[in-house]
């Protein structure tokens, strides 16, 4: 599987959830996310334990918290030009944060818990990404769209085709994999912080395929008179 320098690993953790085959979109309507080319997204939870897991988050954290410190200052900078009565009474950026509160950050993960609601050493880290976006190109200063589709590697790196999940079934919960990601950091009009891990390729450590739950498949509610 190819690299690149500016995209990251991460450590080996447990498919949550993932839609990775196809590009979905949750609909009210529907009750449930649906197929949709133009608008959906790749996604998956991957749950990390213990000492890697803890440490992956260390890393997350520091995504956000890059990104908050420098909006933060930004922010305070500006009014210290334009609107200095807001805080002149703050020593410094921080200070001002942590009496106002302005910026919320976000983490995209959550802390395992157990059946008491007790929290684990474990945590699942949210990835995902569009399955199309728009970009201006360089050369001509044109908008173009970029359609994306997840690339699969098995442990030994090698490619892994839609004939492979066609024969062998989709990836399901607890599939052990890791990922190549990319973060993006954000800020949106509600004053929150975060950053979002992109998704660029997966490669599949142990497959579990995906079964459709027992609720679905428990066959006739009555049996024949």
């Amino acid at each position: 599987m190819a690299t690149s320098s500016n995209l990251f690993l991460s450590p080996v953790g447990l498919a949550d959830f993932a839609i990775l085959h196809e590009p979905r979109k949750w609909s009210e309507s529907h009750h449930k996310s649906i197929y949709d080319a133009e608008n959906g997204e790749y996604s998956t939870g991957l749950v990390i334990g213990n000492e890697e897991g803890k440490h992956f988050k260390t890393i997350v954290d520091g995504y956000v918290q890059k990104k908050l410190t420098e909006t933060i200052e930004e922010a305070f900078a500006d009014l210290k030009e334009n609107k200095p009565k807001k805080v002149d009474k703050y020593k410094n950026a921080m200070d001002w944060q942590k009496a106002e509160n302005v910026f919320t950050p976000y983490y995209p993960y959550t802390q395992i818990e157990d059946e008491d609601g007790e929290a684990l050493d474990a945590w699942k880290f949210k990835f995902k990404r569009k399955a199309k976006t728009m970009y201006r190109d360089k050369a001509s200063g044109e908008q173009k769209e970029y359609t994306f589709i997840p690339l699969f590697a098995n442990k030994e790196g090698e490619p892994l085709g839609s004939d492979y999940f066609e024969e062998n079934g989709l990836i399901g919960n607890d599939s052990e994999m890791r990922i190549r990601y990319k973060p993006y950091s954000w800020v949106n009009k509600k004053n929150e912080v975060g950053v979002k891990l992109d998704i660029y390729h997966i490669q599949l450590l142990n497959h579990i395929p995906y079964q459709v739950s027992g609720s679905q498949d428990k066959g006739p509610l009555f049996d024949p008179l």
